[in-house]
């Protein structure tokens, strides 16, 4: 897409923007909050706690006739060649998954689901964000050779507590030998596409980290160096420095996740991701408040989470937003300005962040972190890390960098806020190029006005039918044409 030099500013409101509020993350978080999407939704498993090969084959067989055909050849199929290794699996994880993700991807699909709707606008979206980088047009343009994979497919869990999960198709490819990837979100989340930004981050991101011979390689390598260097500069003892590094290479693939959902949805990804996790991970009791962590401790012997601190993927939103080539100078520092306004709002009085737990060392097993720095300083280490995440060359990319091959730039922002002003007005038909700008345009009106949410919600499932239409996958006029997609890879030597 080609930059233009008119790009909407969210920080200078006319007749043409709308005005955003750092307050509206406060009062949107609160109203995610006060939703089940923690709770059991209506995506019941329909062999409850006996899983077995019949149970699975009879669950199937009401829904995989209304896949695309290119879905049936390369995922059904595999599933029915592999149904022992299914079985195996889930029994040993306790029953339900991971048969409940993989075989959901087809039964949601059946004529008398109540989900059906829902999983067709679900799997729009995943597909438009993992073809947004691998476009052919693209791959071309970068010298890159290719191998053929489809998007990946979509399901909706019965339970909220796992939240929005993939499976990578190395993954699926490990269980029964296709490599469709899945993704999943709560069905409490199914109703509430307005919170699907997470997809951005699932298929947008990880997925496209593992489809990419040597990404997530790359990626690894990028903070034991980086990280230091930068501290060092910043007068951090050496020591210090080192255990942030180490830190940010354990955090890389959520890190590297959030920055390419940056590139796909643009700065609207964080607004809205922040939002729904101030949600979830404010203060409890009589009188619930939305709030972002600012530490994460593992017991002894435990594991570090994988997902960076709250407060630390704001850094990261920010330096990724920093970099974006594509994206003028003024549009960028509105966003940066109101992300950093959030963040304060939502982090409290807390001056510090806080890291315990167990993470990996290339080599020598593992140490245990025990790191409390200023918020700040731990906010710039995150930016410095997103930023080079979109803009460093990668050898797995043939010399490029992940926002030479997708990035979010003036034509998606003038998009975003093209539909944003139609939802603000109401008009009838909402001006939409693909589901990044439906999800981004949503995100900027609920900044606007955060009591427009029911209003808003069904307006996006109205304008996602919409692109379910234009489909060339999901499409029930174009699925005769439906055709896999490739992914960018080095040529062989």
């Amino acid at each position: 897409m080609n930059a233009t030099d008119d790009t909407l500013s969210a920080s200078a409101p006319n007749e043409t923007t709308l005005s955003l509020a750092s307050d509206s993350a406060v009062l949107l978080a609160t109203r995610l909050g006060g939703l089940n999407l923690l709770g059991e939704g209506n995506a019941m498993v329909p062999w409850g706690t006996s899983p077995s090969i019949v149970a699975f084959k009879s669950a199937i067989s009401t829904g995989e006739a209304l896949l695309p055909w290119a879905y049936q050849r390369a995922y059904v199929r595999a599933l029915h060649d592999n149904m022992e290794r299914l079985l195996a699996a889930t029994t040993i994880s306790g029953n339900t998954d991971p048969a409940e993700t993989l075989l959901g991807a087809i039964y949601q699909h059946a004529i008398d689901s109540p989900l059906g709707a829902q999983l067709r606008r679900f799997n729009v979206v995943i597909s438009h964000f993992f073809r947004a980088f691998l476009a052919n047009h693209k791959r071309q343009r970068l010298g890159l050779s290719t191998v053929q994979r489809l998007p990946p497919l979509a399901t909706f869990s019965h339970s909220g507590l796992r939240g929005p999960f993939t499976f990578p198709s190395d993954a699926v490819t490990n269980l029964v030998g296709s490599n469709v990837g899945i993704v999943s979100l709560p069905s409490t989340y199914s109703n509430h596409p307005v919170i699907w930004a997470a997809l951005a981050h699932e298929t947008g991101g990880h997925d496209i980290v593992h489809a990419v011979p040597g990404l997530l390689a790359d990626l690894t390598a990028l903070p034991l160096t980086l990280v230091p260097s930068f501290m060092a500069a910043l007068g951090v003892d050496a020591s210090t420095a080192q255990m942030l590094g180490l830190l940010w290479r354990y955090w890389i693939e959520e890190a590297s996740a959030d920055a390419c959902a940056t590139l796909n949805m643009g700065p609207s990804f964080a607004l809205n991701f922040i939002a729904l996790l101030a949600a979830f991970h404010g203060e409890t009791g009589p009188a619930p408040a939305p709030g972002l962590w600012t530490s994460a401790v593992a017991q002894p012997g435990e594991s570090l989470d994988t997902h960076p601190v709250d407060a630390l993927r704001v850094g990261l939103a920010i330096g990724a937003i920093g970099s974006l080539h594509g994206l003028n100078v003024a549009a960028k520092q509105s966003y940066i300005t109101l992300l950093s306004e959030v963040a304060a709002k939502l982090s409290g009085s807390a001056t510090t962040a806080s890291v315990r737990g167990e993470v990996p060392v290339p080599g020598s097993g593992s140490i245990r972190l025990h790191l409390t720095l200023p918020i700040a300083l731990m906010q710039y280490a995150a930016a410095i890390v997103g930023s080079a995440i979109v803009k460093t060359p990668f050898a797995s990319l043939n010399g490029f960098s992940l926002q030479q091959v997708e990035t979010w730039d003036s034509f998606d922002e003038q998009a975003a806020w093209r539909f944003a002003r139609a939802l603000k007005d109401g008009a009838a038909v909402l001006p939409a190029v693909y589901s990044a700008h439906v999800l981004a345009g949503a995100t900027l009106v609920l900044y606007h006005d955060p009591d427009r949410y029911d209003d808003v919600t069904a307006q996006v499932m109205g304008a996602l039918d919409e692109q379910v239409q234009r489909d060339r996958f999901w499409s029930v006029a174009q699925r005769a044409r439906t055709r896999s997609y490739t992914v960018p890879v080095m040529p062989a030597a």
